[in-house]
């Protein structure tokens, strides 16, 4: 995979999902990320349909991929690279309680809140990884709550009615 980063130029991975179906993805802007003790390749795929936003590139675009599943990684094509950074999304979410008096620690997060505000922090964060952005917000269990975009926020709301509809019965 290195040598495909150093080349920059689009190029296939065979890849198994957690059900073990294989698919074929097409990808251009990659790198190696280590998330929770796993390494994963993080890449847009240029092809891949999103839901929410139209404009091309986007975040929704960004995949992640555990290298553990990678089958196959196949020769680096003609085509290089369209994209020099992954495109981003911005989110702005909501800490209360313990956590309402939070500094930002990522260099993409800003406080937005009006000042002498004590009751909440809230932030614009600029990610570019829906996936780790909702493991965060979960860490952050009842004291976060996602402001903007609606679809990030009923993604959320989804996944923790879930887990509650697991304890109920």
């Amino acid at each position: 995979m290195q040598q495909r980063f150093q080349e920059k130029r689009r190029f296939v991975i065979w890849y198994h999902n957690n059900k073990g179906k294989e698919t074929i993805w097409d990808l251009d802007k990659s790198e190696l990320r280590l998330h929770n003790g796993t390494l994963y390749l993080f890449a847009l795929a240029p092809d891949f349909r999103s839901y929410h936003i139209q404009t091309r590139p986007n975040i929704e675009q960004n995949c992640t991929f555990r290298v553990d599943r990678i089958t196959r990684i196949g020769a680096a094509s003609q085509t290089p690279w369209t994209y020099s950074k992954f495109p981003t999304l911005d989110i702005i979410y909501r800490l209360t309680g313990a956590l309402a008096t939070y500094q930002p620690r990522r260099p993409h997060e800003t406080i937005i809140s009006p000042e002498g505000t004590t009751d909440y922090v809230d932030i614009l964060t600029q990610d570019d990884c829906i996936f780790w952005f909702h493991q965060r917000m979960l860490q952050y269990g009842s004291s976060a709550r996602v402001l903007d975009p609606p679809w990030v926020a009923k993604q959320l709301r989804d996944v923790l009615k879930k887990a509650h509809d697991n304890y109920c019965g």
